[in-house]
């Protein structure tokens, strides 16, 4: 069971010593650093205000070259991992300070959320991550003969790779000495459909279950990225491994 979450433009940055540094789409990250390149060209593709732009411009500066060595001291280093760092509305229904009184509840989260991310392409939880600015629907992010690549087609085949180790896994795991066959992965899918357009939804593979949550018959953005984040809040809280269990969420009103 893997649950996918969207990330969040709004950021927390106080310090948080907790990390590890997965270097393990680092490579793909690699041809995104240009970005930092000039403040001009990165405001026209944000299509940000200037304000919001020399921020961006600021938070791509700090990002190393090798993004998986941390070339500042501790006490300046911007670095943190990616649950604490996302601060939109998502996150403050998940609201993880006041969740995590345990090591099970992260540990859960480790193991189960992922965050489909426009830069670092699939994070888990405790994933280092630097602050950015850059959203999935970015158009004309890549040059020369990727120019018409899309975020969401460029990240495709490193998440389907991602998420077929996580099968070896489990099915190897899992594996008694019987001639079984490999069991699928459930995707809960909490992320916005322009994050969730990375995840290859026509891999027989996967079985991806979308979520949606309505206000009198309509989704109401604002209200449905909160109750994402309560959905991963309760799936961690409960330990949730079984699919059928989802059907017992009840959160702020929220119910099957």
């Amino acid at each position: 069971l893997l649950i996918i979450l969207s990330p969040a433009k709004t950021l927390c940055l106080d310090p948080e010593k907790t990390t590890d540094r997965n270097s393990h789409l680092i490579k793909w990250t690699k041809p995104l650093e240009e970005l930092k390149s000039e403040r001009k060209k990165l405001g026209k593709l944000l299509k940000t205000s200037k304000k919001i732009t020399e921020t961006a411009f600021e938070y791509w500066k700090e990002i190393p070259d090798d993004a998986v060595t941390v070339t500042k001291s501790p006490s300046t280093c911007t670095s943190k991992p990616c649950i604490f760092m996302f601060n939109g509305a998502a996150y403050s229904g998940l609201d993880i300070n006041n969740l995590v009184f345990g090591v099970d509840i992260l540990n859960y989260l480790q193991q189960h959320l992922r965050i489909v991310d426009p830069l670092y392409g699939w994070l888990r939880p405790m994933d280092e991550m630097f602050p950015y600015r850059l959203e999935m629907a970015t158009k004309n992010v890549f040059s020369g003969d990727n120019a018409k690549l899309k975020l969401e087609q460029y990240w495709k085949p490193a998440i389907q790779s991602c998420i077929q180790n996580c099968e070896r896994n489990i099915n190897d795991n899992n594996d008694d000495g019987s001639d079984h066959y490999c069991r699928p992965i459930v995707i809960v899918n909490l992320a916005s459909d322009e994050y969730s357009a990375a995840v290859d939804s026509e891999n027989g593979k996967l079985i991806i279950i979308k979520i949606v949550f309505k206000h009198g018959g309509r989704v109401i953005a604002v209200h449905a990225k909160r109750a994402r984040g309560l959905m991963v809040r309760y799936m961690a809280s409960n330990r949730i491994e079984n699919i059928e269990h989802l059907k017992e969420f009840k959160l702020e009103g929220y119910t099957f």
